[in-house]
């Protein structure tokens, strides 16, 4: 086994440890790329760090909202609105994150303590073989998608046989004056948007990851709580320790699931609110500017992926909520009848504590959960039947 830690327990048995840790990596040096916890030299990391929150994080979004703005037409305008959206949620989410950097820490610091209970081999394979697997899964299709949209809005604009800009914008120099000065202008295009498309996956892939872990640690304390008092070869002492362990690590998910709410709730109060804002202007460019084929496909696609960004968020809060819902059946499902009262008293504290709902709102608003998903895409199409209705009016 090539992720497990092997030891004897005290029962004597073997502890089989995951490891959770491992699949924040990425995330970890994502953000050292993009100026948090730079390894190495302080004034180095501290100038990098200055220098590309300057340049990218802040200004990148000022840059086109002052190009938007100089727009001359409507189409031109809802044409890059969108881009423009996403740019200024997107260091709206990376300073909120930077913010609550102590509250990532400690959430993985909670998941270590979690992975440390596993105790058995079918434990084991159920995590590696769900949470872990499908973590890595999810990390790498949000990778894809971002950078593939990256790479073909670079390509677009490079092979294009017209000098123009990714994207309209505002600089206090006229880039079109030479060829040498275009080229530096479309070069810091090319690197701000490709760093903000990176602050954006690392933004919106951290939610589903943790939820899935979260969720399957939840998992685990119930695969454990079933199996109370079914051992012959461990005694009343021994299965009310147990009892009292995994009330423990309830403790510590309810604690982690705080946290995560408490870190990542302005990020997606902030992701539920341009998701909106960009299908109801891909709508209307769609329905009232878009006369070429290239055009109508572009932002087909574009409503496409803000589904596939925000299916997995809330399909693993639902997840997650159903797995401490189904804790209350796990401690019906052990051994608890053939139990001492001392055992039994125990349980009804446990009980009592999982029966509270436990669902994830950002900014006490936006729940994360499928149901929300769903209120978006009926957003949508009641956007777009009220559009298209107008339109017919109009005409």
């Amino acid at each position: 086994m090539d992720n497990a830690k092997e030891h004897p327990n005290m029962a004597g048995r073997l502890q089989y440890q995951t490891n959770s840790v491992e699949l924040f990596e990425i995330f970890w040096l994502t953000w050292r790329v993009l100026g948090v916890n730079v390894i190495g030299n302080k004034f180095f990391s501290f100038c990098y760090d200055a220098l590309l929150n300057i340049a990218v994080t802040f200004w990148y979004p000022v840059h086109l909202t002052l190009g938007l703005l100089m727009l001359p037409t409507h189409g031109d305008i809802f044409k890059n609105l969108s881009m423009t959206i996403t740019c200024i949620v997107c260091t709206l989410k990376h300073i909120s994150l930077r913010l609550k950097l102590k509250k990532l820490h400690e959430i993985e610091t909670l998941l270590d303590h979690l992975d440390k209970r596993v105790e058995s081999q079918e434990e084991w394979d159920y995590f590696t073989e769900g949470p872990q697997k499908t973590v890595k899964n999810v990390t790498k299709m949000y990778f894809g998608i971002y950078m593939g949209a990256n790479v073909a809005g670079i390509l677009t604009v490079i092979l294009d046989s017209e000098r123009r800009l990714m994207y309209p914008a505002w600089f206090p120099f006229d880039w079109k004056s030479s060829f040498s000065i275009y080229c530096l202008t479309l070069l810091y295009q090319i690197f701000g948007v490709t760093m903000q498309i990176i602050q954006n996956m690392v933004n919106d892939a951290f939610t589903p990851v943790v939820l899935c872990l979260l969720g399957g640690h939840v998992r685990l304390l119930a695969m454990r709580v079933r199996k109370i008092g079914y051992d012959p070869g461990r005694d009343n002492n021994h299965n009310l320790d147990d009892l009292k362990r995994c009330i423990e690590d309830h403790i510590k998910l309810r604690h982690l699931f705080k946290t995560l709410e408490d870190a990542l709730s302005i990020v997606q109060l902030s992701l539920f609110i341009s998701s909106g804002l960009n299908i109801c202007v891909a709508l209307v460019y769609l329905l009232f500017y878009a006369d070429t084929f290239v055009a109508t496909l572009y932002y087909s696609m574009f409503l496409l992926a803000i589904c596939i960004e925000l299916f997995p968020i809330y399909f693993y809060g639902s997840v997650m909520q159903m797995e401490f819902e189904d804790l209350t059946y796990a401690i019906f499902s052990s051994n608890w009848a053939e139990q001492p009262k001392l055992y039994r008293k125990n349980m009804q504290i446990f009980l009592q504590n999982t029966l509270p709902r436990v669902k994830m709102v950002g900014c006490g608003i936006v729940s994360i959960q499928l149901e929300t998903f769903f209120l978006i895409c009926r957003m949508a199409y009641t956007s777009f039947t009220l559009i298209r209705t107008i339109n017919k009016d109009v005409q």
